[in-house]
């Protein structure tokens, strides 16, 4: 027989805390729920504050949700099963993190409350599912859900920082070859037209005064002007890739030609995925989509799952409010509507799910494809273009001289 210290509620309201005698957690919840009593806190005497490991990260979350769905499909005992985990584990706050659930299962808890109520360490979304799951004794369906979504998030992540880092470092090399002339070759021609005092052509004159320019923005105050734009580019992009940021910075990224769609595309895809996990496991609408904001990094995703779970609150419809917001890919309202007449919201949201993944993968195809031949096209005619134009007046010098 174990001893339980709780805190609970009574119909009243009044608080009231207290211990109570039983084999187990769960015949000591039982007895609590039978008299009535709302269940803020229950553990075994003496563990007064819960986990103590701080709060983890999602890529942190993800490696202790995926060792715990392993272990619910194994034979392995679970305690010692969480155990091994922890010592295979590189990180030690994942490792602190799977001992701390391990100590809590030993002393009596059930794991639905370590990774719910105890787990303040876990993120809320994470929470709110292994809750849901609970009650529907679906939890190792509910952490094989939750593991999916994180792998086929990171994917999709994947898939997008490659198809920008290649066009990038193609534009890179492309301005390195584009300033070489106008810096180190277009001015020894310039100052040798000064010195034979040719009438210069049109295009000649443009090409000196843009060498000009770029020689201005490569010294002095232009420096500093190209260093803080440069900067500033690089580090909105990394922020964007990584869903730092507010809504007014990330919505600035997602209107770069090509490459903004796709983030955009990204983090509504990884939204709607996670909401209708929520949604299948019935979780309320206003709370799942509070909990899917909580599971997704886009900042522009975030602040219209807040909205849109304050306007569900007050009885308006989401696919009227994302209407409204038009924050978000207009062609999703139409599988919202339909799942809200229907009443296969989840299933709209998969679908949703599919469209915008499938548009991610032809744009991050197009980018790869077409990105090289047009940025070597245009790299030959700029070229072309400076040559022809430095040449022009030789030309003319030659026909004079002879």
């Amino acid at each position: 027989m174990m001893r339980f210290r709780y805190i609970v509620e009574d119909a009243q309201g009044n608080r009231r805390e207290g211990e109570v005698s039983a084999d187990n957690y769960y015949a000591a919840r039982e007895q609590l729920r039978e008299q009535g009593l709302r269940l803020i806190l229950l553990g075994p005497t003496g563990d007064r504050h819960g986990a103590s490991v701080s709060k983890l990260s999602q890529k942190e979350a993800e490696e202790v949700v995926i060792a715990i769905a392993e272990l619910s499909h194994s034979e392995l005992p679970l305690v010692e099963g969480l155990r091994a985990a922890a010592d295979e584990s590189v990180s030690s706050r994942v490792a602190r993190a799977l001992r701390q659930i391990a100590g809590d299962v030993e002393q009596g808890y059930a794991l639905d409350s370590v990774m719910g109520e105890r787990g303040k360490f876990l993120p809320p979304h994470v929470r709110g599912l292994v809750a849901a799951a609970s009650r529907t004794q679906r939890m190792g369906v509910a952490l094989d859900d939750l593991v999916e979504h994180h792998r086929a998030t990171r994917e999709v992540w994947g898939k997008v920082l490659g198809a920008i880092a290649y066009p990038l470092i193609v534009m890179g090399m492309t301005l390195f070859i584009l300033a070489f002339l106008p810096i180190f070759i277009v001015p020894q021609f310039a100052q040798m037209f000064k010195e034979f005092e040719l009438e210069l052509p049109a295009a000649t004159i443009a090409v000196i005064r843009v060498s000009d320019g770029i020689q201005w923005f490569g010294h002095g105050p232009g420096l500093w002007i190209t260093a803080t734009v440069g900067t500033l580019f690089v580090v909105l992009t990394v922020l964007a890739s990584l869903g730092i940021g507010t809504p007014m910075t990330h919505r600035f990224t997602t209107t770069m030609p090509l490459i903004g769609p796709i983030w955009h595309w990204s983090g509504t895809a990884a939204f709607s995925r996670l909401l209708a996990t929520m949604l299948e496991y019935d979780i309320p609408l206003p709370d799942a989509l509070l909990l899917a904001r909580d599971g997704v990094r886009d900042p522009e995703v975030r602040a219209v799952a807040a909205l849109c779970a304050r306007g569900v609150e007050n009885g308006r419809s989401l696919s009227e409010l994302l209407a409204e917001s038009n924050r978000l890919p207009a062609s999703i309202t139409p599988f919202v509507r339909w799942g809200e007449r229907t009443g296969k919201l989840p299933e709209a949201l998969r679908a949703i799910t599919d469209m915008l993944l499938l548009r991610v993968q032809m744009r991050t195809l197009l980018l790869r494809s077409i990105a090289p031949p047009v940025v070597f096209i245009l790299v030959g005619l700029m070229v072309g273009f400076i040559i022809i134009a430095l040449f022009m007046p030789m030309v003319s010098l030659i026909q004079g001289l002879s």
